[in-house]
């Protein structure tokens, strides 16, 4: 998806079925996308609990997949993209979408007019000045509650950092999860939350994380950043609290995960170890008790 805030670059068809079909390949089925999405529904449908009238904007909204599943859920949802390919196929799904930049949709939006704004994969492809004036304006036509929600790539899962961020050719820089979250509490968000997604292995109690899992590709392939406007009641100032997922895959939790399998591999191996020197003794004895038996 081309997602430049500035200019409106122009493509020839031949561009634009390029990247139709690099997304249609590399970033999964409409299904697939579908599914990781649900994670955001809790905070979609949290928020139309205080705002009936919930209105969405989805800036780089592609193949337009979580615009589905907003108007599924009854939210006025719009969305904006650059590639005609991708608005194409979000008209014939009877979506209402637009062929604008992300920062020119945003700047058109009178003050407090959206109550969630989100952005799924556009934050790496835009240079950090045009980052930070997007997250101004996403905080300024945000309602007191509304969210801003940014998901990108993880760069602290070294798989992605190192081959699949670079598979994307309008990519430009990874954004560590602790810039993105400073950005939204520099801009004004009054609370921000971080989770992570679409990791390769879990780490609860049942599971075996490897070591190549903690050095390559057990991180969380992708995170999201989420901001919170300041509210207006304490329902608004709970949201994120209420619908709040721990981030179970991070490189931290991951080496956790493993040290912990560590220490009760040794903990195994201290009692076998004490097992076996509780035997000795008895065998000893036998040993010795049968001795003459065995000389004869």
């Amino acid at each position: 998806m081309n997602t430049n805030p500035d200019s409106v670059q122009s493509h020839s068809p031949d561009d634009q079925d390029f990247y139709l079909a690099f997304e249609n390949k590399y970033r999964g089925s409409t299904e697939s996308i579908q599914l990781r999405q649900t994670a955001y529904l809790p905070y979609a449908q949290s928020l139309k609990a205080s705002y009936p009238e919930l209105n969405a904007l989805d800036l780089g909204c592609g193949r337009g997949e979580w615009l589905e599943l907003l108007k599924k859920e009854g939210i006025n949802a719009s969305g904006v993209d650059l590639d005609e390919a991708m608005l194409a196929s979000c008209r014939q799904h009877k979506l209402n979408v637009k062929h604008q930049d992300a920062l020119g949709a945003l700047r058109e939006r009178p003050d407090g007019s959206l109550q969630m704004i989100t952005g799924f994969h556009i934050a790496e492809h835009l240079p950090f000045n045009q980052l930070i004036a997007l997250c101004k304006e996403a905080y300024r036509v945000l309602s007191p509650g509304g969210l801003l929600i940014l998901e990108t790539p993880n760069s602290e899962n070294i798989h992605v950092a190192s081959s699949t961020f670079h598979l994307d050719p309008t990519h430009s820089t990874p954004l560590p999860s602790k810039l993105l979250t400073f950005l939204m509490e520099f801009v004004g968000f009054s609370r921000s939350v971080q989770i992570g997604l679409n990791p390769d292995v879990s780490v609860d109690a049942g599971s075996h994380v490897s070591l190549q899992n903690v050095l390559l590709s057990g991180v969380s392939r992708d995170y999201a950043v989420i901001g919170q406007k300041a509210g207006n009641s304490d329902a608004m100032r709970m949201l994120l609290d209420a619908v709040h997922v721990n981030n179970v895959s991070s490189l931290e939790a991951m080496v956790d995960r493993f040290d912990m399998q560590l220490a009760q591999a040794y903990a195994l191996l201290q009692d076998q170890q004490r097992r076996v020197t509780r035997l000795e003794a008895p065998l000893r004895f036998l040993k010795k008790l049968f001795a003459p038996f065995f000389k004869k």
